[in-house]
């Protein structure tokens, strides 16, 4: 019968196996997400502000067109 492995999750940047209770593997794995997500979350409020802005030189084209 094979053994059981010991109670266990998954790194969330590299998906190794950590201790249950952990997320990341190692300080590298959780400085790498960090940068991930922070890279993320701008690049999200970029595209929000390009779609705000075209909203906006539409709505002025609108207005001034008529």
């Amino acid at each position: 019968m094979p053994e059981r492995l010991p109670p266990h999750t998954h790194c969330i940047q590299c998906d190794n196996p950590v201790p249950e209770g952990e997320e990341y593997c190692s300080e590298e794995c959780k400085a790498t997400y960090q940068k991930r997500m922070k890279d993320s979350t701008r690049r999200s409020w970029i595209f929000f502000a390009v779609v705000v802005a075209i909203m906006v030189l539409l709505a002025m084209v609108t207005v001034f067109a008529a």
